[in-house]
Order: C-alpha cells, then sequence, then structure tokens
C-alpha cells in the first residue's frame, strides 16, 4: 500500500551507499523494529525520492546524499497502531550488507501565548541558546555564533573531564518566522537533527514544535544499553525547554519595556547575574557588565544611557572559613561597593530610573521564630550588621531621586 495522509508512517534509516537494492520487506510483525512515529515523515530532511516495488508493495526511497544514507518511511497500514513495521531481511549495497539503523524521533507541540514573531525573535537573539540548556545537563557553551543563520556552528562541552565530549552542530538555511534547523557535525550520536516550528494560531499566539530525530551509535547495542534513558532525558529536555520559552515570553510581555534597553550589571559572571544577562537579551534588551567597584571609582561615562542598574557583585559568603580577613572582605566588598556605584549614579546628568541591590535575609539576624517582613528592623551579629550597612551604602542613590530596591535573598540553588 502506498503512503497516504491517513496511514501511520514508520521510519528506517539505512546506513549505505545510494547505490542499494532491497530485495524484500516484510509485513509480518519482529521486536527488532518499533514503530518510530505516528505522522507522516517530515521532508525537510530529504533531497531526493525513488519508488520501488516490493513484495509488500511499493515503498518510497528518500535519499540524503549529504549524509551517505537512505531513509525508508514504509506505510505500514497498522489499521491503528496493531501492527508494527517488520524488518529488512535482505539488503545490499556493491555486493555487500548493509546496517539497518533506528531512526529515533521526540516531538513536542505547545500553545505559546505569544505571537510568531516574538517566538521566533526570543529564539534567534543571544543568550537564548544559555537559557535552554537545562540546569541538571552538565553542557558549557565554548563556541557560539548567534543567530540562525546557515552555517552557523556552535561548540558545547557534554559532561566533565576525563570522560567530557565535545558537540558541534551547524544551522540549515531557516525559514524567517517559521522554522530553523540544525544538525550535529561531531558528536555523541549516530546521527542528529533538530527543527524548530513556529506555525500562528493568532495574532498574539501561536505553536511552537520541536522535532528531534537522531540515531544512536553502535546499533543495536546502542539501543540496548542506553536507548530508553536516552529518549526520557531528551523528552525532559525538550520540555524543559518550552517551560523556560513561554514564561520568559510572559514575563517580557508582563514588564512591556521597549526593546533596546541598557542594563547595567555588576557580578554578571555571577550564578544571578548571567542568567539575567540571558533573560535581558532574548527580550532584545543590552545588558552592560560592569567589574566589582570595590574600591577607587566608576567612569561617569560608562555608566550614561541606562534605563536600570542591577548590582549584584560581593565577596562569595560559602568559599572557606571566615577569617578576619574574609569578613573584611565580604564586608567591603558589599558596603564600599555599593557607595562607590550609587555615588557615582547620583553624579550623572541623566541617571537610571532604578538601582536594584541584591541584599540578604542575613538582615533580620536570628530572631527565632519571629515573624519578620520588609518593615521589621535589622537585627543583631556580624551578618546583620553588614546587610544592614550594604543597603544604608545605596544612599546617595536614593538621595538623587533614583528608585532603589534592595533585594533580601535567601539561599539561592542551582539547579
Amino acid at each position: 500500500m502506498a503512503p497516504n495522509s491517513t496511514s501511520e508512517i514508520a521510519t528506517i534509516v539505512v546506513r549505505t551507499g545510494l547505490s542499494m537494492l532491497v530485495s524484500e520487506i516484510l509485513t509480518t510483525p519482529t521486536p527488532r523494529l518499533k514503530l518510530l512515529c505516528r505522522h507522516r515523515v517530515d521532508p525537510w530532511t530529504m533531497v531526493g525520492r525513488l519508488q520501488i516495488l516490493t513484495p509488500a508493495g511499493p515503498v518510497v526511497l528518500m535519499c540524503d546524499r549529504d549524509r551517505n544514507s537512505v531513509r525508508i518511511p514504509v506505510d505500514c497500514a497498522t489499521g491503528k497502531g496493531r501492527r508494527y513495521l517488520g524488518a529488512l531481511t535482505a539488503l545490499r549495497t556493491h555486493g555487500s550488507p548493509g546496517v539497518v539503523m533506528a531512526l529515533e524521533i521526540v516531538r513536542l507541540v505547545s500553545d505559546v501565548s505569544a505571537s510568531v514573531q516574538r517566538v521566533w525573535d526570543w529564539h534567534t537573539r543571544p543568550g537564548a541558546l544559555q537559557r535552554l540548556i537545562p540546569p541538571w545537563e552538565p553542557i558549557r557553551v565554548l563556541k557560539r555564533n548567534d543567530g540562525v543563520e546557515e552555517g552557523n556552528r556552535t561548540t558545547v562541552r557534554l559532561g566533565t573531564s576525563p570522560i567530557a565530549v565535545d558537540w558541534v552542530s551547524e544551522h540549515l538555511a531557516p525559514e524567517p518566522y517559521r522554522s530553523f534547523a540544525d544538525f550535529q557535525v561531531k558528536g555523541p550520536f549516530g546521527t542528529w537533527r533538530h527543527r524548530h516550528l513556529f506555525l500562528p494560531t493568532g495574532a498574539s499566539t501561536c505553536q511552537m514544535e520541536d522535532r528531534i530525530e537522531y540515531e544512536l551509535p553502535c546499533e543495536p547495542l546502542g539501543a540496548l544499553v542506553a536507548g530508553r534513558y536516552l529518549r526520557e532525558r531528551i523528552e525532559r529536555g525538550i520540555a524543559y525547554r518550552h517551560r523556560v520559552v513561554r514564561r520568559d515570553l510572559t514575563l517580557h510581555g508582563r514588564v512591556g519595556l521597549a526593546s533596546g534597553q541598557r542594563v547595567g550589571i555588576t557580578g554578571a559572571s555571577g550564578l544571578i547575574g548571567s542568567e539575567l544577562s540571558h533573560v535581558l537579551t532574548t527580550g532584545g534588551h543590552e545588558p552592560i557588565a560592569f567589574a566589582r567597584p570595590a574600591s577607587g571609582t566608576l567612569e561617569p561615562a560608562s555608566l550614561e544611557g541606562l534605563k536600570a542598574v542591577v548590582h549584584l557583585a560581593g565577596e562569595p559568603i560559602d568559599a572557606g572559613k571566615w577569617t578576619s580577613e574574609r569578613r573584611r572582605r565580604i564586608r567591603d566588598s558589599r558596603v564600599e561597593g555599593t557607595r562607590i556605584l550609587s555615588e557615582a549614579l547620583a553624579g550623572l546628568d541623566a541617571p537610571p530610573d532604578v538601582l536594584i541591590c541584591a541584599s540578604a535575609i542575613g538582615y533580620y539576624g536570628n530572631r527565632g521564630d519571629e515573624i519578620l517582613d520588609e518593615q521589621s528592623p535589622v537585627g543583631e551579629g556580624f551578618l546583620a550588621g553588614v546587610v544592614g550597612d550594604w543597603e544604608r551604602a545605596a544612599e546617595p542613590a536614593r538621595a538623587a531621586g533614583i528608585r532603589v530596591v534592595h533585594l533580601r535573598f535567601g539561599v539561592v540553588l542551582w539547579p
């Protein structure tokens, strides 16, 4: 039976040269190959078609010359999925047997309360890749060309030494405001292709689809050893990516800032600062990183034209024993750094609208089970004293008419 729009379609990949002979395709069930997808094979990965006749009926071969392989979408005639794809029992290429590899497909579609243009812009701006990496995955970006233009390459490192693996991917030609895709040039999979598709469902809504096609190395051993684990890991990662996109777009829409705002950040390389930078860039804004102003002065010219300043810099409190020297650095990095920054902002001709300063719940000290809020007085002890002085150090900015916000963080955990 020839493929049609209502039949279920399965795909297998034959890793051979293009000169090949499929002598027989059985339709009897076999546990070796499973039904891999329940929709028509997407032609975005294909570059040629050839129909051949087999004892089981006509089969369409879709040839991918770049990958020296042939993909075979076979109409399974499953009758609502009750039967499975049969195995290839005879396959020759230049007189040698071919190797049959299962093509796994992971697909997720989500409804997004944002227009296709906003979703596309989010994905194609700097910082999108970093926002999309799940925090539980040991992935580090080594090299990145921003944007999704054809030929752009990204290199990430998976895992940690001594078993880290570098993964190089390259973008295919995009369809602006509709889809873009990348494929593995070098990496841990036999093959890997990832397509992003965006379809409008209304003036300010759309559907976002991620579709990943991959083959495991060393088939069939790879599938037996790690097939289910890797698939679940990929599915979990895609679900996380969709949540991040939806939440970021909701946040950007709620704030309602016009794109192109410049936001100064101290501590931009830290845990919170780095994530904040990526949230800003994917929203179309420009984060400006400043070194920790622990001493000296800041050049006013570097601060002009900022919409806001987020002050996060400070000596880490969890990096060793609290000696007298460490206590001094903890205090000075916060109090003196904030004072220097506040005085510099207060002296600007066009100061920012707001200064957002990191603070801490250590402000309250150890108060047992007392119920506390923002109006509660400062507590006692070293940390309470540091945080109280830290917040008072922003007074020059407040006196100059800049709105000052103190973020009294608790413990920040990641992931």
